[in-house]
């Protein structure tokens, strides 16, 4: 009977031991579930709202009969280019779902945007007020997504 009881002594230490090892080994442990902050994508964010931002002023500024799209398609042209820069950054970063998302969502509104405008041949001012003022959140989202990483809230969680 005593090495009946030994033997599950030594096996309850032995398993006690395991367990100790695991806790510490796995308590100096982080998982990351996002991208790291990057403070040239948060840039570029800024950087490319203000562009959306300026063509809808100008646009708002353009008599409506002289709201042609011929007139846009240059600024077209060069934001498209700018957000699918911006969306291939957002791409290129490992973790970085809820950006990538956001990026893309944009990049689809404004190409959406730019083909209604060029079937219709025109832009009334409650459409661009109203695109101009969805595109304002989304990039605002955009860069809180990005803001968030960097205060290290979203990227470790300790196991």
């Amino acid at each position: 009977m005593d090495s009946y009881l030994s033997r599950h002594a030594v096996g309850g230490r032995y398993g006690a031991f395991l367990v100790l090892c695991a806790v510490l080994l796995l308590g100096g442990c982080t998982v990351q579930l996002v991208a790291d902050y990057d403070a040239a994508s948060f840039e570029e964010t800024l950087r490319v709202g203000k562009m959306v931002d300026r063509f809808y002023g100008d646009l708002l500024e353009t008599p409506p009969g002289e709201r042609a799209y011929a007139n846009f398609a240059a600024a077209y042209i060069e934001i498209e280019s700018e957000l699918r820069s911006l969306l291939t950054r957002n791409q290129a970063r490992t973790l970085n779902e809820e950006s990538i998302a956001i990026a893309k969502m944009i990049l689809d509104q404004w190409t959406n945007q730019r083909d209604a405008h060029k079937r219709n041949g025109t832009y009334g001012d409650g459409e661009a007020r109203r695109d101009r003022d969805r595109f304002e959140r989304e990039f605002a989202s955009a860069a809180r997504a990005e803001a968030y990483k960097e205060s290290g809230a979203a990227g470790d969680s300790s196991q």
